[in-house]
């Protein structure tokens, strides 16, 4: 037997494969080289969360978006507030106090959503209370740094992204810890090392006040100091773990309350 077996037409096909190999081999590269354009782009875009996503077609803009409260009742006075909120947080709820155009509101917690807030709201029967929803505002916002350099206006957009990221981070926490899926401690270790994060990015915007104080630039930091007293006082009462979901429950409304009072102060 000849030990030629390939024929013509054989020979023909292989060496239209070798052309095709080196094509699909140049094809691949430059696809790596793609991807890795691409997601140094969407790295950049997707850094903290999706806070970023909130910036419109001018990066110095963020757009005004909201967050959900399921409040377990409106009062006139702080005083009637303070009983309720001791009531529904033996309940397990937040029972964060939110004055709000001098009308007192007993806050369970805050989500993301309206959807995630509408699911929660539909479990709670059978109470005495009678909750609802209240949108948690955040107005849109124009940050005033062209004056600054893209490392320090790189440090103020960080800020207010740490912000929203220390917000996504605690309410997930306060959703795994209700499911059983943390413990107490790891919880507290975590919220630790967010306030550590917080702190490095709060003496970064420092820095800044230090050469080109604004108001801007003090509003934002007041806001992360305010958060890290928040975060310290939820580290050492969910280590103690007899009421951790409700202490979480507190922070994440803390942080979101806090959040909007900034975004007021400027939007101004």
């Amino acid at each position: 037997m000849s030990k030629n077996i390939l024929k013509y037409k054989d020979t023909k096909l292989y060496r239209i494969r070798k052309k095709n190999k080196f094509f699909i081999f140049i094809l691949c590269v430059s696809m790596i080289v793609g991807v890795i354009y691409l997601s140094t782009i969407l790295g950049s875009a997707i850094k903290v969360g999706n806070f970023n996503f909130l910036f419109g077609k001018n990066k110095n803009s963020i757009a005004k978006h909201s967050y959900y409260a399921v409040v377990m009742g409106e009062y006139d006075s702080l005083n009637e507030a303070q009983t309720v909120a001791s009531g529904v947080s033996v309940m397990g709820a937040g029972g964060y106090i939110w004055c709000d155009d001098s009308r007192y509101f007993v806050v369970g917690n805050v989500y993301k959503t309206k959807n995630e807030a509408d699911s929660v709201l539909s479990n709670l029967t059978n109470t005495k209370y009678t909750p609802f929803i209240k949108e948690v505002v955040y107005e849109k916002v124009t940050l005033d740094i062209d004056n600054l350099t893209k490392e320090q206006q790189q440090v103020v957009s960080d800020s207010l992204a740490q912000i929203d990221d220390v917000f996504s981070r605690s309410y997930n926490y306060s959703i795994k810890y209700d499911k059983g899926e943390i413990v107490a401690t790891v919880v507290s270790s975590e919220l630790n090392t967010i306030k550590g994060d917080l702190t490095v990015v709060a003496s970064k915007l420092d820095a800044i006040n230090t050469v080109a104080v604004s108001n801007q630039n003090i509003y934002i930091k007041n806001a992360l100091v305010s958060i890290n007293a928040e975060l310290e006082t939820a580290v050492l009462k969910v280590i103690d773990g007899s009421s951790t979901n409700k202490d979480l429950k507190y922070l994440t409304t803390s942080i979101a309350l806090i959040k909007q009072n900034l975004y007021k102060s400027l939007s101004k």
